[in-house]
């Protein structure tokens, strides 16, 4: 008898043990254009059965064992997203945001996320951008104007601060980290840059990045095919070049204040 309390006893307390080990996944779904919750978007725990509606943005999951998650989030006609949450005994109620947009009222493109809603920043340059190899990349000076017959000069540099962050959005699908440098733009001679291509036979100068001067800027994933790039830049005439794969896909031109 003794024997058969002592095992339901010893069960009872294995038992309480196992419920103990629960914890709470709760956070909010915002956008990271306008930093307002987005309402009606599905949550989910990745490989459970929890799920629930963000009515009003926010979400709360009870009872959840402690284990490391990947909480996901996403809503129709807008982006999908997903965050890690750890539940452990040590921090049993995890936090986690997720970022959601409207993939109908964002189109794709570099934002500055400094103010509040971002805002587009115009690719400007691209026609007058030369794609090269060990260079990274090039920048004419001016650009013949197939309708005028006139030199266009290369658009205006877009001013601002020091304080960097931004938004860039890739509309196709981003399979590897996006990496951000900022380069000073140094005017040199097009015949020491052979490994550029799109200059004209005319044009013996343009403008090249200092690459023994990079500054690294830090980025992180916001939701698919966004990523959040901040850091300091220096002053004065930078160009900040977006790389996948370690080749150039976007460049921006920016006169630092």
């Amino acid at each position: 008898m003794n024997k058969i309390l002592t095992i339901a006893l010893v069960s009872s307390v294995a038992l309480g043990l196992v419920s103990c080990k629960k914890g709470t996944i709760s956070g909010t779904v915002i956008d990271p254009f306008t930093s307002q919750p987005v309402t009606n978007a599905t949550v989910w725990v990745e490989g459970t059965p929890y799920q629930a509606k963000a009515a009003d943005g926010a979400f709360h999951f009870e009872k959840v064992n402690w284990a490391e998650y990947k909480v996901c989030a996403g809503k129709n006609k807008c982006s999908k997203t997903h965050g890690a949450a750890v539940v452990s005994e040590t921090a049993p109620d995890a936090a986690v945001t997720l970022y959601v947009f409207s993939k109908e009222d964002v189109d794709p493109g570099l934002y500055n996320a400094t103010v509040t809603p971002a805002v587009k920043i115009p690719a400007a340059w691209q026609n007058w951008e030369s794609s090269c190899k060990e260079s990274s990349f090039g920048f004419r000076q001016k650009l013949a104007d197939i309708k005028t017959k006139k030199d266009l000069p290369l658009p205006d540099f877009t001013k601002i601060g020091t304080a960097f962050k931004a938004l860039i959005y890739q509309q196709a699908s981003v399979s590897e980290e996006i990496i951000a440098k900022s380069y000073p733009l140094i005017e040199g001679k097009v015949a020491d840059h052979k490994d550029c291509q799109g200059f004209d036979t005319k044009e013996t100068t343009g403008l090249f990045p200092d690459l023994g001067k990079a500054v690294d800027l830090t980025s992180s994933y916001k939701s698919d095919n966004l990523y959040e790039v901040a850091g300091q830049l220096p002053k004065g005439k930078q160009a900040v070049a977006f790389l996948q794969g370690g080749k150039v896909v976007k460049t921006y031109l920016f006169d630092v204040q």
